[in-house]
């Protein structure tokens, strides 16, 4: 079994296509810069994936973004409610 990993800065888009999900994935260029300055984004690669494994792996994403914000990791988003245990 390959042990290759991916280091990616983000998703850059979702979209379904032939009934495959396909999500791009994007790095920081390190000496393209944009408009304003900042690093480019570059297509990376492409992850396609059945939609019930989208759904899998979108669960299992969400139960970790509770435990860092239980955990004071990440904040919420702006409009999002904030739990009465989180509020400082």
């Amino acid at each position: 079994m390959s042990e290759d990993k991916i280091y990616c800065d983000g998703i850059s888009n979702i979209t379904l296509i032939g009934g495959m999900v396909r999500i791009d994935l994007f790095t920081l260029s390190p000496t393209g810069k944009d408009k304003n300055g900042r690093p480019s984004m570059q297509f990376l690669t492409q992850l396609i994936m059945p939609p019930d494994a989208f759904l899998q792996g979108l669960g299992a994403m969400q139960n970790l973004v509770q435990q860092l914000k239980e955990k004071g990791v990440v904040r919420p988003m702006p409009g999002e409610p904030v739990a009465a245990d989180q509020k400082n």
